[in-house]
């Protein structure tokens, strides 16, 4: 079941790269959705689970020192969003909405290959 957990949210990881690197402007307008109260807690909560869940299926992955940092990184950005506060939570979607396409384009690239690695990693 966590290796499906896995699979499931690398695909959308791939999924949200992809529409990044082909329209910015449509993936900011998504991520302009998560600008509430609800969209901050279900992102602290999300980053959480999927972070044990990584943790989880590490040792069995292809790349289970990768996975585990991959994990760590996850369950510590969930950890600091309380910590920094629903106000800089907004300001950080609002610059992130202000950036170049091609800055976002180039961080979709990189969410692309993470979730890439995370798939690769994990069937098999």
């Amino acid at each position: 079941m966590t290796i499906l957990i896995v699979v499931a949210v690398s695909l959308l990881v791939i999924g949200l790269g992809l529409w990044g690197v082909a329209s910015p402007t449509g993936l900011l307008a998504f991520a302009r959705r998560w600008q509430s109260r609800t969209g901050f807690w279900a992102a602290f909560a999300f980053r959480l689970l999927f972070g044990g869940v990584l943790w989880l299926v590490a040792p069995s992955s292809r790349a289970p020192l990768g996975i585990q940092v991959l994990a760590a990184a996850t369950v510590i950005s969930g950890l600091a969003l309380p910590l920094m506060g629903y106000s800089r939570y907004l300001s950080l979607l609002s610059w992130w909405s202000g950036r170049s396409p091609g800055f976002v384009r180039a961080w979709c690239c990189a969410a692309l290959a993470v979730g890439i690695f995370i798939l690769w990693s994990v069937i098999g």
